[in-house]
């Protein structure tokens, strides 16, 4: 059978995806509605589409590829790694699958095993951003601030924007108490996507934490210009309300954040 070179695009969730799979018009047409049918989030019938073009064709990697997505995205991550592993046995140097897996180790808390397969992708494919992003996040996690501080810089040397690599950092510094460039990076995020609520967030926790309680409402209140049901940017100009001494106010927001969501225990999550 005919074979030809196909770029997939995921962008919708991260990744392309290349692949070899066969010419055969009517596969491609079934992986065409099924790939449609994840994007509206209709995971068991785009399970049915790609299960018909398997048994067609048991090589398409693309096919099974998406197949582990949408036993993902069903929360069957023994079936999702079944299928990513097949896909590595034929090419396992495929970053894309390896950081797949990565995610869906991290997803299980299994910290040491996604580590390690997100080190793999960045010996084979230096400049893949996410994975960077990646072992920051993790190492972060497991107090190893050195190797997330270099992992973030290294992204962002790649690519200055990254979202994920200024908050990242952002937070590292404001873990060491170091403000200011704890502060730079968080005015990047808001530069960059002004209506990403957790840069907001972090800088008013900034300012709350030098006691510059203006500016922390400042933050809430330019927050809540853009997304106005931010239960917790309600709840949290409260307390910087009660801060500054005007109780009537910080009983108002207070008020507000439960009309909209009435679990504080939530709401005052990081």
């Amino acid at each position: 059978t005919k074979r030809r070179r196909r770029t997939w695009d995921f962008s919708w969730i991260g990744f392309v995806f290349i692949s070899h799979v066969s010419a055969n018009e009517d596969s491609y047409a079934i992986l065409k509605n099924a790939q449609s049918a994840m994007k509206e989030g209709r995971y068991y019938q785009a399970k049915s589409y790609l299960d018909a073009v398997l048994e067609i064709n048991p090589d398409d990697m693309y096919a099974r590829f998406c197949l582990g997505l949408c036993y993902e995205k069903l929360g069957i991550f023994s079936r999702a790694k079944s299928e990513y592993m097949t896909i590595l046995r034929t090419d396992p140097a495929n970053e894309t699958v390896l950081l797949r897996m990565g995610m869906l180790f991290e997803r299980q808390n299994k910290f040491s095993t996604a580590l390690s397969l997100y080190k793999r992708v960045v010996h084979l494919c230096p400049g893949q951003v996410s994975a960077h992003c990646a072992i920051g996040r993790i190492s972060a996690r497991c107090m190893d601030e050195a190797t997330a501080a270099n992992s973030f810089a290294e992204a962002l040397r790649r690519d200055p924007s990254c979202i994920e690599a200024l908050l990242g950092l952002g937070n590292l510094y404001q873990r060491k108490q170091q403000f200011l460039p704890a502060m730079e990076c968080f005015k990047k995020v808001k530069l960059l996507r002004p209506g990403m609520g957790c840069a907001y967030h972090d800088l008013a926790d900034l300012y709350t934490a030098q006691q510059d309680y203006q500016k922390a409402k400042n933050e809430y209140q330019e927050l809540l210009k853009i997304n106005p049901q931010d239960a917790k940017a309600y709840y949290m100009l409260g307390r910087v309300e009660d801060l500054l001494g005007n109780r009537e106010l910080a009983v108002l927001y207070l008020k507000k954040a439960l009309e909209i969501y009435g679990d504080y225990s939530e709401i005052i999550l990081p």
